[in-house]
């Protein structure tokens, strides 16, 4: 598994993980402390600014957003479902494991 910060990995949170002593990674937009997991929607990204999960179901292999690449996996990028501008914004493919949500 790949964590915040490393090669691969799709950016979380403050964009690090914590270490014993220094402070927990924050998650936020504009300003605006989001909840760092959200039920239906994933974890948030700073770096994406939107909460990302994987896409269920994923994509047939001969989908465009695929690139005819065969390893990683397509995840949605949601804003949080209140306002105008609520739920999935876009997907996207990474070759990254997004930490919190695979075991």
């Amino acid at each position: 598994m790949t964590t915040p910060g490393e090669p691969g990995a799709i950016e979380l949170g403050g964009g690090g993980t914590s270490t014993e002593g220094s402070e927990p990674a924050t998650c936020a937009s504009s300003g605006i402390t989001m909840p760092c997991q959200d039920p239906e929607l994933g974890w948030w990204s700073n770096v994406r600014n939107c909460y990302v999960q994987l896409s269920d179901p994923q994509p047939p292999s001969s989908a465009a957003i695929w690139g005819g690449r065969t390893d990683g996996a397509i995840y949605d990028c949601a804003q949080p479902r209140s306002g105008t501008f609520g739920g999935v914004l876009y997907t996207f493919w990474d070759a990254g494991v997004v930490v919190g949500l695979r075991s």
